[in-house]
């Protein structure tokens, strides 16, 4: 398996005859497919600047290529990429269909559970698996959170402490984060290694003392915003 990662997502466009290429623009775009006869570009914003980012736009943008391929033009902003929802396939929302097929491309989940066995999952591994599979680290959290064995919720929060959008796996399906919410409590700082949190920023009342929770965190200064993976242990 080692030997097949990462992906090469932009040579694997070239070998379908698909154009790919940095685009200078200013804005939240960040992908874009382009189908205009037999011509066929994925182009992406030139000022990303993760390698790993890069190769899961284009990832993305090979998505809507081999799912929505009727469509002559599609242009992707950042929510469009962070759009994971339960990254189940055949969404009815098609960036969220385009991430899917982009994790499943580049983080096939075989090698992905290997990695994760017995490894804290926290930010510094997801920074360490978006190394090896050339993704950003918001999908490699997301892609591990969905294979791992236990509770885990991925959280993006704005730099003015709302949250942004959340997704947990089903092992902690009843932790509920409302959009826009402002966690009382919480404070945004890097913290790569998994630390104890208090319940009452994440949980209502009735639910205190249902879960013992650990948290770690990156800023993510580009966007304006961080990346919390929250961990949970039920003790009732």
């Amino acid at each position: 398996m080692d030997d097949c990662l990462p992906v090469d997502c932009k040579a694997l466009a070239e070998g379908l005859g698909i154009k790919v290429e940095g685009f200078d623009i200013e804005d939240d775009f960040q992908g874009m497919l382009s189908i205009e006869g037999d011509f066929k570009a994925i182009l992406y914003n030139s000022c990303i600047r993760e390698e790993g980012r890069i190769n899961f736009t284009i990832a993305h943008e090979l998505g809507h290529y081999s799912l929505h391929r009727d469509r002559k033009e599609l242009k992707c902003s950042l929510d469009d990429l962070e759009n994971m929802g339960n990254l189940q396939p055949h969404s009815k929302n098609i960036e969220r269909e385009a991430n899917v097929f982009a994790s499943y491309l580049l983080m096939p989940g075989q090698d992905v559970r290997q990695q994760i066995k017995d490894n804290a999952i926290d930010i510094a591994l997801m920074k360490r698996l978006s190394g090896r599979y050339q993704t950003s680290v918001t999908a490699t959290a997301c892609r591990v959170a969905y294979l791992a064995n236990q509770p885990i919720a991925i959280i993006v929060v704005s730099y003015d402490g709302r949250v942004k959008w959340s997704w947990r796996n089903q092992l902690f399906a009843e932790i509920f984060i409302e959009r826009g919410v402002k966690p009382e409590g919480l404070y945004l700082t890097d913290q790569d290694s998994q630390e104890p949190v208090l319940s009452k920023v994440w949980l209502p009342s009735e639910k205190l003392y249902l879960w013992e929770l650990t948290q770690s965190m990156m800023l993510m200064p580009t966007y304006g915003q961080a990346l919390i993976v929250l961990g949970g242990q039920r003790v009732y």
